[in-house]
């Protein structure tokens, strides 16, 4: 299905940077983070490991953006998808 001209620019104008999104969505589990904390022993391990892969994907995008060539910048997408998935 193609999109008409103004669908396409509605999704234009709500376009934001991939770095913007992942800094927000790491901005939410740190604060989910947070509140898991203060619960249980059990929720406090939760927090770390979700911290520790939930804000790694802002890391590794800043760092595939910084890479010096296409190679590099593939295969840093790649270590990426595996980190995530």
């Amino acid at each position: 299905m193609e999109l008409g001209e103004n669908e396409r620019q509605k999704s234009y104008q709500n376009y934001q940077p991939i770095t913007d999104r992942t800094f927000e969505f790491s901005l939410r589990i740190i604060n989910l983070c947070n509140f898991l904390n203060s619960q249980s022993p059990t929720s406090k391990l939760l927090a770390n490991q979700l911290f520790r892969s939930g804000t790694s994907m802002g890391a590794n995008i800043e760092e595939s953006q910084a890479a010096q060539s296409t190679k590099d910048k593939l295969l840093l997408k790649k270590q990426e998808k595996l980190d995530i998935g």
